[in-house]
């Protein structure tokens, strides 16, 4: 895929920055006491370590604006899947309306046919005369 657009990737570049002597950092994990002192790592129940040159309070409004970011693109796509779920709820319910409505005209149409022939087997045994019969009633 490359050759073809002309982009090869050759690896992956990790940069490390060295912290000068007596930079303040903050950190969030687990203190230990060993025998090399006491260490800061990784909180051994899976919670998130940080360990960052800005200050507590900073970190923090990071975390708050990510937040809100994710709650702004939540918000977003609910709005479009309620939507989305209304169409097709409202497309639903149309076609249960069509299709109840259809019903309930074909059994009307079946309740006339059987008035019509139970009128006509009662006159005079089916037999009307030609002179009297209308023009729609002569094709049946």
């Amino acid at each position: 895929m490359g050759s073809i657009v002309g982009d090869i990737r050759k690896g992956v570049q990790t940069t490390e920055e060295m912290l000068t002597k007596g930079t303040t950092l903050t950190g969030i994990g687990e203190l230990v006491s060993g025998p090399q002192g006491v260490t800061l790592q990784p909180p051994s129940d899976g919670r998130p370590y940080y360990l960052v040159k800005n200050s507590l309070s900073s970190l923090i409004k990071e975390m708050e604006g990510s937040r809100a970011v994710n709650r702004i693109f939540l918000m977003i796509f609910l709005g479009v899947g309620v939507i989305i779920s209304g169409a097709a709820m409202w497309k639903v319910y149309k076609k249960m309306m069509a299709d109840k409505e259809a019903r309930v005209n074909q059994d009307t149409l079946d309740s006339i046919k059987a008035e019509r022939s139970n009128a006509t087997s009662r006159e005079s045994g089916g037999n009307i005369p030609e002179s009297i019969q209308c023009v729609v009633c002569l094709g049946a």
